[in-house]
């Protein structure tokens, strides 16, 4: 049995079920998963060694070359670009290839050479160290200023804040930028170390024996084990002023303060200094999940909690969101949408004026059902809408009305011969079905490429060739069963006469294009000639064509 068929003998299901579905769709919609771009996999990771004072020569020597050959040994890393040795740092850009999809397992073999190469690295260096998030997005920035704190105190907020962002649903990281590291100084003159025969080294040597850190090992009782913990650390500056210092030069003993300045402050120059309308602030970077977090639901959410804060914090601390990134997918989702919407107006006017009132409604009709339709299967997959599957829809309302053209031009050709009407919907059912499915996969194989490219260009428009067929697929169904029943309800014309037939060809349009016909069949060499003129030449002017996989973000 066709579906035509079985939409007939179940016509009450087969309505119900399109209407569910219509429903479901439009549910969806109003808390569909948003973003501004598909999702790229980020290929690219950085790796950095250091050893303070080292000279760039000895870092290139000593650790670049050694990092870079065993980072070398991984199959999956396609380059190594942005090496860089500078004064005790060394940093190496890692590039995989594009047709590598499992980062995690690729990083993770990444991070076991660095673990492997450190033995053979110089004794006091620090890492190398992995980062292989530097590619991540933050959706919204929350900007904290405080006009008469320190940016200690702002720094203790802000960590405060990070940790209450965490609870939001939804939050994936958030990141400070701009905090400042402090420092304790100490500010003594070479003459003064002269006088009492100190040398920097022993005075070091003398803080850090004082700032134990390390647990001082545990004392088993038998019934229970006792930790020794030491109590020797620092806990502030003051602790740090009153080290006693040994003199050599007089066997006396003196503290730290009275031969030197103990002073705490942050590093100068700044690290990663960040302004925010002009007062020095603290960033706080947050990103979302991947998936199943609408961007359009999620900031709200961080908004609101921005209030909380602000009306908790001291006179003084302000909290704003510097930039969030819902705002411009509010804006492209609209402007995409608004788009979607004219075209389909668009489509639904020439169908009408073309097919009739009558037909073109019938026809029309599956046009916003497909696309309700569509969604609800983008759902069940996992595809969110973003500017890719948004462009995918607009492109497929073109392709999608042929299914239900072909289908109700043949009912109501077959109803004008005087076919009955049940009988001329299932027999045009049957007849069209397989050619319509022939030409709905041309089409959808015309776009597999597109997932099917071993690189950055499939992953990122793999979604525009599984929407497209998701689309195209719904349009032949919904053809195959719903427009044969909307023509059985509502389309009832006249059967004609052999002569009335024949008048419909006597009308203007069809001598206007009997005549066009006609003059190319007796003039096919000047038809077939220009033709080929235009097509050499579009050909020719190919080459002034701007080639761009994508425009310029203006962000």
């Amino acid at each position: 049995m066709n579906l035509t068929g079985f939409s007939f003998n179940n016509s009450r299901l087969v309505m119900l079920l399109v209407a569910l579905l219509a429903i479901a769709g439009l549910a969806m919609l109003t808390n569909f998963p948003s973003k501004e771009d598909a999702f790229v996999t980020i290929r690219d990771a950085v790796v950095t060694t250091y050893y303070p004072g080292m000279s760039p020569d000895r870092v290139e020597d000593l650790i670049t070359r050694k990092v870079e050959e065993y980072i070398r040994q991984i199959p999956e890393v396609e380059d190594l670009y942005d090496v860089k040795s500078t004064t005790g740092v060394s940093i190496i850009y890692v590039k995989v290839w594009d047709k590598f999809f499992d980062m995690d397992q690729i990083w993770q073999d990444l991070r076991n050479k660095m673990n492997d190469v450190m033995r053979e690295l110089p004794e006091g260096t620090i890492g190398p160290i992995v980062n292989d998030e530097f590619g991540d997005v933050s959706v919204v920035l929350v900007a904290l200023t405080a006009k008469g704190f320190s940016m200690a105190e702002m720094r203790d907020v802000a960590r405060d804040m990070q940790d209450d962002f965490y609870t939001i649903p939804g939050i994936r990281k958030v990141e400070l930028h701009g905090v400042q590291s402090e420092r304790v100084f100490l500010e003594i003159s070479n003459a003064r170390l002269a006088q009492y025969g100190l040398s920097p080294t022993e005075r070091a040597q003398t803080l850090i024996k004082q700032n134990i850190i390390l647990p001082g090992g545990s004392i088993d009782t038998g019934l229970v084990e006792l930790v020794v913990e030491p109590s020797g650390n620092f806990e502030n500056v003051e602790d740090i002023e009153n080290v006693v210092i040994r003199l050599p030069s007089s066997n006396q003993v003196a503290y730290l303060k009275d031969i030197a300045t103990v002073k705490r402050a942050y590093i100068d120059p700044p690290q990663q200094k960040v302004y925010y309308s002009g007062e020095p602030a603290i960033i706080l970077a947050v990103e979302q999940m991947e998936t199943g977090v609408n961007v359009l639901d999620f900031t709200p959410r961080v908004q609101k909690r921005v209030k909380e804060w602000q009306n908790r914090l001291p006179i003084g601390y302000q909290v704003d969101v510097a930039f969030y990134q819902a705002q411009y997918v509010e804006e492209s989702v609209n402007g995409v949408t608004m788009n979607l919407l004219q075209t389909l107006v668009t489509v639904l006017a020439v169908v009408v004026i073309f097919l009739g009132l009558r037909t073109g409604l019938i026809v029309g009709t599956i046009v916003p059902l497909t696309m309700i339709v569509t969604l609800v299967w983008m759902r069940v997959l996992g595809i969110e809408l973003h500017r890719i599957t948004l462009a995918t829809l607009i492109i497929s309302l073109g392709l999608l009305v042929d299914n239900g053209i072909v289908m109700a031009e043949e009912i109501g050709r077959r109803m004008l011969e005087g076919e009955a009407r049940k009988d001329a919907a299932i027999n045009a059912g049957k007849t069209l079905a397989l050619p319509l499915l022939t030409s709905t996969l041309t089409t959808i194989l015309a776009f597999v490429p597109l997932a099917l490219a071993p690189n950055v260009t499939g992953e990122y428009l793999s979604s525009m060739a599984t929407v497209l067929a998701i689309t195209l697929l719904t349009s032949w169904v919904l053809a195959n069963m719903v427009t044969p029943l909307n023509c059985y309800w509502f389309l009832k014309p006249k059967a004609l006469t052999a002569e009335e037939i024949q008048a419909q060809y006597e009308k203007p349009i069809y001598q206007w294009y009997k005549g066009l016909l006609t003059f190319a069949m007796n003039n096919r060499v000047v038809v077939i000639g220009v033709v080929a003129g235009v097509t050499v030449g579009a050909v020719a002017l190919m080459g002034l064509v701007r080639v761009q996989f994508m425009p310029d973000s203006e962000r």
